[in-house]
C-alpha cells in the first residue's frame, strides 16, 4: 500500500507538471512532448511501469504476493469452489496446479 501511494502520488505530480508547462487538458495539444521534455518523459515511464507493477519496480513486490496467494489458495481449494475454478480459466494452457 505504500508502494501505491507514492507511486499514485508521483503520477498525479506528473499530470500536474504536463498542465503547468501545457496550460491545457487537450491530449490533441500534447504531441511531441518527449522532444520537448526526455527526461521527464523517462522518469514518466518509470512510474508507470512501477504502477502496472513490472519486475524491478515497487509494484512488482505486491503483484507478485498476490499471484503467489492466489495459486497456494488454488493447490488447497476443491474444484467446486468458484474461485478456484475460476483462477483456473485464467490459467494459461489449462495447467492447473493440484
Amino acid at each position: 500500500m505504500i508502494s501505491h501511494g507514492i507511486v499514485s502520488g508521483a503520477l498525479f505530480l506528473c499530470v500536474g507538471v504536463v498542465y503547468d508547462r501545457m496550460h491545457t487538458r487537450e491530449i490533441a495539444f500534447y504531441g511531441g512532448l518527449v522532444n520537448r521534455m526526455p527526461v521527464y518523459a523517462a522518469i514518466f515511464m518509470v512510474f508507470t511501469l512501477a504502477n502496472v507493477g513490472l519486475p524491478g519496480t515497487s509494484g512488482f513486490v505486491g503483484e507478485f504476493l498476490s499471484l503467489i496467494g492466489t495459486f497456494k489458495t488454488i493447490s488447497r481449494s476443491p474444484p467446486s469452489r468458484p474461485s478456484a475454478s475460476f483462477c483456473r480459466r485464467l490459467m494459461p494452457c489449462g495447467c492447473t496446479a493440484r
